[in-house]
């Protein structure tokens, strides 16, 4: 007896101190949370219906729905008003007696279904509308508060896997209760004609979509519905041996996963799309066979899940880990929340949809916890309990708990099962003394602060501050170099800022099949890519630590909204300016070597749109000294991109010229335009530095040579910006036809098309051209009349399209053409005589040019000689024409050493002209018929010639120059040509 006293005087001292650890736990995290902070309000529901069961929130609606086992009054509808940082308002606008006690709800648009006691899901359409104006507050029987306010329109027979009419010893004693309901967010599906299997899905816009799908639990099995049609479930999937007590939808994309929770402990989740048995992660919790209570999936992180029961803590699993069998026994947990902080049971619990590290809670000992995950500097985690409410009157559980956002905050809705309703709103005091600081500056870490409060308007006033106050700069008087001196020796606050306004972009769910396993020493694969085995806490610490800091993954696009016009502008100014900084240390870092220089390359052709657009929202930030840096990168691998990119940053800043003419000037595009038209016809054959030089020495011959170059593009520029924008556009397409390559007759006839095309644009722009507003006393502005959209080689300052041309003409035998052009480059009056191409040019006419047209109509002369009449007439008008435009146009005697000049031209033009028409008399000899023949052949020839005279006069008339003798005479006779010619028209 005495033994037996002692034993259990042990055992009453091991209670008191079991007892007393438990207070101390719960008075300690009662005191540590912030209970002031929180804003609570409760509203009791009737007396006799306080057996509550189950709570759902409308989607899109101030409205609560709220269950209860009760046979009588068993469904209520409340509202909640709110504003930030008040006490939320409830009201009740009506109740109703459901024909079945109710265990489970969901409430989306304006459909509710219900869980009942019988194995059935139930469906009623809610007039969300009507329930709003109902001011009175009480129901009338099944009709409720009006006629057609609640209507029951089908019911749903769940099946389960197996009898629940009887419960093997040791398990759970089944019932018929459908323990949970959950409408689908996302997806809908059609039937495949089967046997429940399986249907077909596919997703849909959550934004637009109403959807139809539901799934009920029943025992251990999952049965999912279309509203539709109740004949018979599209899907029924057995998920667990024990009841399910809880089951969500996954709320991401494709929105085909089921997460379920069973009585004994395990854990699945079901994906729809996987044909026969779709589940695809199992998870038994701590070995234990302890209850799953309630589970919750991450509305920003579709990996994660939580789940709470009964050993008192919430446990957070990463399920892109797997465990070693297929039990999934050995699955590491991520986290553990509320270890010695819960004195109970978890009985619900609730990812906040606002913040990525906050968790609610709901437990046995009747409290509502907000706790907090902080990883810290050695990459471990604290879990906190920084908010604390009672949130039942009675004795008893909390038995929903939902989070939504009224008035842009999250209001937290929690209901105990003696029928207490309280909604619990997290302050700005309870956000700030928990907000994330990386930086100690007082202005950053009021930002921080403003910021993970979601006071996102008041945040980004003060970020604007600060950078309007950078690039408008302390002095109006500040020059843009200063400003941009400015902003980047604030490039750490900047790029900082950044990152708290950046809303980090949605995660893929893409985890069916591609698990990364625990216990594998060796390495998993993972987006393709082979990465090492690692462990699930360490991943998900790594995740929280980077995904929690600013706003998390699409964190708008959950709430549905924007964060309103001054954050919105904040962050595209922030953004903008960190890309200004970013270009600068990308153009450093091309100079560190050709590895470090292709690296860049890549990332500057990613960022053209961004570049673009921070060209139009702050030009002062992106000056053309920079663009030009970054176009030099770019043509260096890729001569089409960099023209391209080019060519749009041209055309932005010409654009802007026209509404911010004091801050973008087109004339300061020299050096761009200079880089994408290089080599040009100014610039000289060598261009590397001599040996020796240093930079930053005195201006040497070479640079003066560049400025002079700049001064000259920057007087077209000065003349019309269009001009030298049309030059760019030329040059991308006969380079785009070089090197796409193939038959060289077609690529020569693409580029002289490309010429004569561009040719005629500059012909549409040179009458409108306005001379500088300034006084130009270089003579660069002659230089621009060197523009004559008749001759096409004149028409850019690109010395490889020019190039490029001219040898076109060559290939096509265009040789009057060609020598027709060149000549401006032998003219000592005109603006091109002398340039570095010059030389080039006249070695290339003399030696091959000339040589070959001679070639040419010796052979002509030849073949005439032997016979008259072996010529088509087609071929006499191709070579008089040549000729003829030869005489006019080339001016051959400006060539010394040249194999022709106009006295041969003429003897040429006479001998095959007297030839031509010794055809055409034999032809009209012949016959009336040939009579018609000849009138036919020579009017091409006629109308050629005589547009060839008209023109070269227009252009004469209009020349400071006087008429060479030698043209004089060839007008002669090319005009008795065309007499001789008429006769026979």
């Amino acid at each position: 007896m005495e033994i037996q006293q002692s034993y259990n005087s042990v055992e009453r001292i091991k209670r008191d101190f079991a007892g007393l650890s438990a207070w101390r736990t719960e008075y300690l995290a009662s005191q540590l949370a912030d209970i002031e902070g929180l804003k609570s309000t409760s509203l009791p529901l009737p007396e006799e219906s306080r057996f509550t069961t189950s709570l759902a929130i409308s989607n899109n609606l101030p409205l609560i729905a709220v269950g209860s086992g009760s046979y009588d009054t068993n469904l209520f509808f409340v509202e909640a008003k709110h504003e930030r940082n008040r006490e939320t308002e409830l009201k009740i606008k009506a109740f109703f007696a459901s024909r079945f006690p109710i265990y489970s709800l969901s409430y989306q648009d304006d459909f509710l279904i219900t869980g009942t006691e019988r194995g059935a899901s139930i469906l009623y359409q809610v007039s969300s509308s009507q329930l709003l104006q109902n001011n009175q507050g009480e129901g009338e029987g099944n009709n409720g508060g009006g006629k057609g306010v609640v209507k029951c329109i089908e019911t749903y027979k769940n099946k389960a896997a197996k009898s629940v009419e009887t419960a093997a010893p040791g398990n759970h004693i089944a019932s018929r209760r459908v323990g949970c309901v959950a409408f689908c967010p996302g997806t809908i599906s059609t039937d495949d004609g089967g046997d429940g299997s399986g249907g077909a899905w596919r997703v849909l816009d959550r934004a637009n979509a109403k959807t139809t799908t539901f799934l009920s639990c029943l025992s251990g099995t999952v049965n999912v519905w279309d509203i539709n049609r109740n004949s018979k479930a599209i899907r029924i999937e057995k998920m667990a041996g024990q009841p399910i007590f809880t089951a969500e939808w996954s709320p991401h994309n494709p929105y085909s996963q089921i997460l379920s929770g069973s009585t004994d402990g395990g854990i699945s989740i079901l994906d729809l799309r996987k044909k026969g048995r779709g589940i695809f992660w199992k998870m038994q919790n701590d070995g234990q066979g302890l209850a799953i209570n309630d589970i919750s999936w991450s509305p920003f992180v579709p990996y994660w899940i939580a789940s709470g029961g009964d050993g008192g803590v919430v446990n957070i699993w990463d399920i892109r880990f797997t465990g070693g069998n297929k039990m999934g026994a050995g699955v590491d947990v991520a986290a553990v929340i509320g270890k010695n902080q819960i004195n109970g049971t978890v009985t619900k619990v609730c990812w906040s949809k606002s913040h990525l590290d906050l968790i609610n809670t709901g437990s046995s000992d009747r409290h509502y916890r907000l706790h907090n995950i902080r990883i810290d500097e050695t990459m471990g985690y604290t879990s906190r309990v920084v908010a604390d409410r009672t949130a039942a009157d009675d004795i008893g559980s909390i038995v929903g708990l939902v989070s939504g956002s009224l008035k842009d905050q999250e209001v937290v809705f929690s209901l105990s099962d003696c029928g207490d309703l309280y909604t619990h709103v997290m302050t700005d005091r309870i956000l700030s003394n928990i907000a994330i600081h990386k930086k100690d500056s007082e202005k950053e870490t009021k930002v921080e602060a403003d910021i993970y409060t979601r006071r996102l308007e008041e945040g980004a006033l003060k970020a604007l501050d600060f950078v309007n106050e950078l690039l408008n700069g302390n002095d109006s008087k500040e020059s843009d170099q200063e400003i941009l001196k400015q902003v980047l020796s604030h490039s750490a606050q900047i790029k900082h800022l950044c990152e708290i306004f950046e809303e980090k972009p949605e995660l893929e769910n893409n985890l069916l099949g591609r698990n990364l396993s625990t216990d594998s020493k060796d390495t998993a694969e993972e987006d393709g890519a082979p990465i090492a085995a690692k462990s699930a806490e360490t991943e998900f610490l790594r995740d929280m630590r980077h995904l929690s800091y600013g706003l998390p993954p699409g964190y708008f696009s959950l709430l549905g909204k924007t964060g309103g016009g001054q954050f919105e502008k904040a962050r595209e100014r922030l953004n903008v300016t960190k890309l200004r900084i970013t270009l600068q240390e990308l153009v450093a870092e091309a100079k560190q070597g050709e590895a470090a220089s292709v690296k860049t390359w890549g990332k500057l052709v990613q960022q053209e749109e961004r570049v673009c657009r921070g060209i139009r929202l702050q030009p002062r930030l992106f000056d053309p000294e920079l663009l030009k840096d970054l176009i030099k990168i770019v043509l260096a691998r890729d001569c089409i991109k960099g023209l391209v990119m080019g060519k749009a940053f041209c055309e932005i800043y010409m654009e802007m010229e026209k509404t911010h003419g004091a801050v973008v000037r087109s004339q300061d595009l020299a050096g761009l335009v200079h880089v994408l038209l290089a080599p040009t016809i100014f610039d000289p054959d060598q261009q590397q530095p001599t040996q020796g030089s240093t930079p930053g020495s005195s201006v040497s011959l070479e640079n003066l040579q560049m400025t002079q170059i700049r001064e000259i593009i920057r007087a077209y520029l000065l003349r019309n910006p269009i001009l030298v924008l049309e030059m760019v556009n030329l040059e991308i397409k006969v380079q785009e036809a070089v090197l796409k390559g193939g038959d060289q007759v077609k690529v020569a006839d693409k580029i002289i098309t490309h010429m004569k095309t561009h040719a005629s644009r500059i012909r549409s722009l040179v009458p409108s051209r306005k001379r500088p507003p300034v006084k130009d006393t270089s003579g660069n502005a002659d230089m621009v009349d060197s523009l004559d959209p008749y001759y096409p080689a004149t028409v850019t300052i690109s010395a490889a399209a020019t190039r490029l041309y001219l040898n076109a003409l060559i290939q096509m035998r265009s040789y009057d053409v060609y020598l027709s052009n060149v000549k401006f480059w032998a003219l000592h009056h005109s603006p091109l005589y002398g340039l570095p191409l010059t030389k080039t040019l006249l070695k290339q006419t003399q030696e091959v040019v000339a040589p070959r047209f001679k070639r040419q109509l010796d052979v002509v002369l030849s073949t005439i000689e032997k016979e008259p009449l072996g010529l088509e007439p087609r071929i006499y008008r191709d070579i008089l024409m040549k000729i003829a435009t030869t005489l006019v146009d080339a001016c051959v005697d400006l060539y010394s050493t040249l194999p022709l000049s106009s006295s041969s031209l003429l003897d040429y033009f006479s001998k095959i002209s007297n030839s031509f028409y010794s055809v055409l008399d034999a032809l009209v000899s012949h016959s009336a018929e040939n009579k018609l023949r000849a009138s036919r052949e020579v009017s091409p020839l006629i109308n050629a010639l005589n547009d060839l005279l008209s023109s070269s006069n227009s252009r004469s008339a209009s020349s400071p120059f006087a008429i060479d003798n030698n043209i004089k005479s060839s007008y002669i006779v090319i005009s008795d040509c065309i007499k001789q010619l008429s006769s026979y028209s």
